[in-house]
């Protein structure tokens, strides 16, 4: 035997691929399920589904019959922080017996995230650390190096994914360089300080940030800022810098400030020091509903 799967209640679907349906959080679907070819003396076999740990299905299994069965998968209307824009999200349709499992049938599917609603990722990073960020959440989020004074013959700032330090490909929102996934920072040569200020384009709410100290940690102290005009800046925080290392760190951002421009205040304990990758979390601005 063999099953057919199919999806009824969502509209919408992949940008690039309209057989991939998407998900809306906390608004249910139905799984169509079909058995191909019914065998005689399959009486005693039963349908069920598998999704991702947190999404309701009811029921919790079907007889096979001649007739489709329909599932209702509801997604959670929270979501949890490892989700992610474009992951792909399988919906597994199982007969089995109590001999075991007898065909499966399965389907992608994506999750809808509603930028108002959701805590999303707000700097164009990987979705993961097995993936160059081709396929990221784009918010055109750019970043920018400032020093209180010009940069000397001896001084330097090298992001290896932009020679010109820039922008463009940058190290900071990359997190890896080449395809064998090796961590990328920014390396600040004979330098006491430095500022990186963060553009999201955009005013959103912050909620949370990770950020990564890189190959060299020898970070004196961290401060960093919010404006949302680039002007006027709110007084800056201090990070523990002892718990920055080469993997990301996350920083909840309790006040939730609402800023389109983050600066990040760098003072280096040595002449060669690394800042990583930065993670910045937030929603959008919801004004018609005065979220």
């Amino acid at each position: 035997p063999m099953l057919n799967l199919a999806i009824d209640g969502t509209t919408r679907h992949a940008v690039n691929d309209p057989n991939t349906p998407m998900f809306e959080p906390g608004k249910s679907f139905d799984v169509v399920v079909s058995a191909v070819d019914f065998a005689p003396g399959a009486e005693n076999r039963e349908i069920t589904i598998d999704v991702e740990p947190g999404w309701n299905v009811t029921p919790a299994s079907q007889p096979v019959g001649t007739e489709p069965v329909r599932f209702t998968v509801t997604p959670p209307a929270e979501l949890p922080e490892q989700a992610r824009p474009n992951m792909i999200y399988p919906v597994v349709a199982t007969m089995h017996d109590n001999s075991g499992r007898v065909a499966v049938a399965h389907l992608a599917a994506m999750l809808y995230f509603d930028p108002a609603r959701h805590t999303i990722l707000l700097t164009d990073n990987a979705d993961n650390k097995s993936e160059v960020a081709t396929i990221a959440f784009r918010t055109g989020a750019e970043y920018r190096f400032l020093t209180p004074e010009p940069l000397k013959k001896n001084q330097k700032i090298r992001d290896p994914r932009d020679t010109g330090a820039t922008g463009g490909k940058p190290a900071l929102f990359h997190g890896v360089i080449g395809s064998w996934n090796q961590p990328a920072d920014v390396l600040f040569v004979n330098l006491p300080e430095a500022t990186v200020e963060v553009d999201l384009k955009s005013v959103y709410r912050l909620e949370h940030m990770a950020l990564g100290a890189g190959s060299k940690p020898n970070l004196k102290s961290v401060e960093v800022s919010f404006s949302r005009d680039g002007k006027t800046f709110s007084r800056p925080e201090q990070l523990d810098v002892s718990r920055l290392k080469l993997e990301l760190t996350g920083f909840d951002l309790p006040q939730h400030p609402e800023a389109r421009f983050i600066r990040f205040r760098l003072q280096f304990s040595k002449p060669e020091a690394t800042f990583g990758e930065i993670e910045l979390r937030g929603r959008q601005i919801d004004r018609d509903n005065n979220s």
